[in-house]
């Protein structure tokens, strides 16, 4: 879910145009890997089935996987996807966008008829958490360029 943050910035133009692009894409991974290893980890919990609104699963597949895991755990039946999705992410980004690059098992990105795959069901998020990442984002972002804006006038 797209994000938008306004920031307000007071201080010398030249030092906003040749700062702020690089400062963005920090910014930008920072919250890409705080998602990663602080967001993420609540697709996987039984909680999550509600929050991300998760496709339901057939009643043969909910009683297959009580009787032989013992649990009800969304995204979760032998564990493979959770233990790679949650390993360490590679993050990159742009001024634009960031990304966390996961490697998960093959299944992953299948499309079960016209539901959404296990990668959208992952990757969900919350208005809420978009909210709070973007003001987050204005946070540090307004942070580091008041720092270095103090430097440059020195």
């Amino acid at each position: 879910m797209p994000s938008r943050a306004h920031i307000q910035y007071k201080g010398d133009p030249k030092t906003l145009k040749k700062h702020l692009r690089p400062e963005v894409k920090i910014v930008l991974q920072e919250i890409v890997s705080e998602w990663h290893d602080k967001t993420l980890p609540d697709h996987f919990a039984e909680t999550g089935r509600r929050r991300y609104r998760y496709r339901s699963r057939s009643r043969k597949y909910r009683d297959k996987k009580r009787k032989l895991k013992g649990h009800q755990n969304p995204l979760v039946f032998s564990g493979d996807l959770r233990r790679q999705a949650l390993r360490r992410a590679q993050i990159s980004g742009t001024s634009r966008s960031a990304k966390a690059a996961m490697h998960v098992p093959w299944y992953a990105t299948r499309r079960f008829s016209s539901y959404d795959t296990y990668a959208d069901e992952i990757t969900a998020v919350t208005l809420t958490e978009s909210r709070t990442m973007a003001k987050g984002m204005r946070k540090r972002l307004t942070d580091r360029l008041n720092k270095i804006n103090k430097k440059s006038k020195r």
